[in-house]
């Protein structure tokens, strides 16, 4: 292990020219696992026009000068306070390897100012191995912390939130189920596969909460025996990460939740943690354990009541996709074996839920909106644990989907109205989905409109419904921007058009409103992926769904659409290093148009 140490030589603000720089890796004082270095961070010149701006890194092995070409929407409103500004690309990334000593220069105009030192020097394992032992002794012990844990709160430094990170890190090793079987003897192997085989059912997700509104205890099967472990103290982080404590007969594991029951299983004497479901980066998870350290560590014995009861559930996610495929089916199922109407609360985030659960269920907890630090309050004083509320789609039977799908269109087949008036044989009500946000199609402005012109000499009274941002029922700041973006979409998109077509924008309404209008559209043009939802998994309306080649096919439902083949969509080169949700791309507007056209004559011909 490698500590870091930055030294600023001049400010800055000192510098000609310069508004503001901030180096944000190496961090002063964090801890690096090797000798290769990520260099990181920005620097604002004062002005939007100048000459030439760049950081230049000298070392023992020669000097390299490296680019302002990172993109920092972040700093240009937290700096500049402003939306957009010709200084955008300000930011710079490299890594350097074998890295042992810099400077740092920032130049511009033929001159350069050291701007700042850096050096490493190698961090004793043993020290490091002392503090890690004493981490995973917190979170082996859980609330049940004694005083002398709290004295060593300081003695181990830990305030410092970043070093507890790096210090996890150094040492996690994430594996999936089969790699933490791998390394058990072969004689044990089959209680630890049956484990995870057992989080795969929905009978066991529904036996979390019964257990726990019946015992005032969540009891499961434990890992390496046939016995039982139990959990009645749970942790929330501040990004929404709910951490389960499971002591048994065997060895303690902590349940890590966000957007499942059982995301990722942490082993804190193995320093191991299993991934179920690929919901959290190493980063997050080391930073969630980081905190229940911490925070179980300033939470005296004497204030944490002894006896513990189930709080209720935390459920919601601030995305459509995972709301309808995973949060909602889980609440779907908690009704169906008669668990929900147990359970006296469900938590939830502002605009994390897409429909009211009252909409759907007849016996439903009261929701109630939360914030981390009260749920942690409620922990201490009152007792109260929680689990998440969310059950894998993947995991789902067809019989299940099925019903769950049929629940969702009855709902919102209660709410169509005004899109149902009579039709003609000259009628085509189409519904195209846009977007103002990631992984778009590039063309989709100028080839929705040519792609309208074309179609409105087949079809006279050609209709056409834009959808974009879904809004929960209790939308938020983002959601009226987002609104905003995807509207001016569609405004730029009739700019375009020769002569007037017949349109209306559902852009910003809630999904069951939408689903009940796909369900009077004859057909659709969509992202593969949430833009598509509504009108191809609940409506089940035929269509054309687009996406780029990154993204796996097969985890969205398509009843009847067809997909723009990978072989005629192009995936934008500049957006090779981003995450596959991130990455937009190019079709040919005539090969969507040639799609579309064979699933209207389908269509007409039935």
């Amino acid at each position: 292990m490698f500590r870091a140490h930055v030294e600023t030589l001049t400010p800055p603000s000192q510098i000609a020219e310069i508004k503001a720089a901030v180096l944000d890796s190496p961090r002063n004082n964090g801890l690096n696992k090797s000798a290769e270095v990520i260099l990181a961070g920005w620097i604002l010149r004062g002005e939007e026009e100048g000459g030439p701006l760049e950081l230049i890194v000298e070392s023992e092995t020669g000097e390299t000068r490296v680019p302002l070409d990172v993109e920092r929407p972040d700093v240009i409103s937290r700096v500049l306070d402003k939306a957009s500004d010709k200084r955008l690309r300000c930011g710079f990334k490299i890594t350097i390897k074998d890295f042992s000593n810099a400077s740092l220069y920032i130049a511009t105009k033929g001159r350069r100012d050291l701007w700042a030192k850096i050096y490493f020097v190698e961090e004793p394992l043993e020290a490091i191995e002392e503090k890690l032992n004493y981490f995973m002794n917190v979170l082996v012990q859980g609330p049940l912390q004694d005083d002398q844990l709290q004295v060593s709160l300081h003695k181990y430094a830990l305030t410092d939130a970043q070093e507890r990170r790096e210090i996890i890190l150094s040492k996690l090793k994430t594996v999936d189920p089969k790699g933490f079987i791998t390394n058990i003897e072969p004689s044990k192997k089959s209680l630890p596969e049956s484990f995870f085989e057992e989080l795969r059912k929905i009978d066991a997700f529904s036996r979390f909460f019964e257990t726990a509104a019946k015992d005032g205890k969540i009891v499961f099967r434990d890992v390496f025996t046939k016995d039982n472990a139990t959990c009645s103290f749970s942790y929330i982080s501040d990004n929404n990460v709910n951490l389960l404590f499971f002591e048994g007969p065997s060895e303690p594991f902590i349940i890590l939740q966000h957007v499942t029951y059982a995301d990722v299983i942490f082993f804190p004497k193995r320093m191991q943690s299993v991934v179920i479901q690929p919901h959290l980066s190493d980063n997050s998870i080391a930073s969630c354990l980081s905190d229940a350290i911490h925070w179980i560590c300033n939470t005296k014995p004497k204030r944490t009541k002894a006896r513990r009861c189930f709080g209720g559930g935390i459920s919601g996610f601030g995305r459509p996709y995972h709301f309808f495929y995973d949060i909602l089916p889980g609440i779907a199922a908690l009704d169906e074996s008669g668990t929900l109407a147990r359970i006296q609360k469900i938590y939830t985030k502002r605009g994390a839920f897409f429909l009211r659960p009252e909409e759907l269920f007849s016996s439903t907890p009261e929701t109630t909106i939360y914030e981390p630090e009260n749920l942690r309050s409620r922990s201490v004083e009152l007792g109260e644990f929680y689990c998440f509320i969310g059950f894998p789609f993947p995991y789902l039977s067809p019989d299940r989907n099925e019903r769950f799908e049929k629940l969702i269109l009855n709902a919102a087949l209660s709410k169509r109205n005004e899109y149902t008036e009579s039709r003609t044989s000259e009628t085509l009500r189409l519904w195209w989905g846009v977007t103002g946000q990631k992984r778009s199609w590039i063309e989709q402005v100028g080839g929705t409109a040519y792609i309208l012109e074309q179609l409105s000499e087949e079809y006279p009274e050609l209709e056409v419904i834009f959808d974009g941002w879904t809004c929960p029922p209790d939308p938020g700041p983002n959601d009226a921007q987002e609104i905003r973006n995807d509207e001016g979409v569609v405004a730029a998109i009739l700019s375009l058009l020769k002569k007037p077509i017949l349109t209306r924008s559902i852009i910003g309404k809630t999904s069951l409103e939408k689903i009940a209008i796909a369900t009077t559209c004859d057909a659709f043009v969509a992202n593969y992926s949430t833009g598509s939802m509504h009108v191809s998994r609940f409506a089940r309306r035929p269509g054309v769904v687009h996406i780029n080649n990154k993204i796996p096919k097969g985890v969205h439902i398509q009843h009847r659409a067809v997909v723009v083949p990978a072989s005629r969509t192009r995936d934008l080169p500049e957006d090779d290093d981003k995450r596959a949700d991130f990455v937009s791309y190019s079709i040919d507007p005539d090969d969507i148009l040639f799609l579309l056209r064979s699933v209207i004559e389908a269509r007409n011909s039935n």
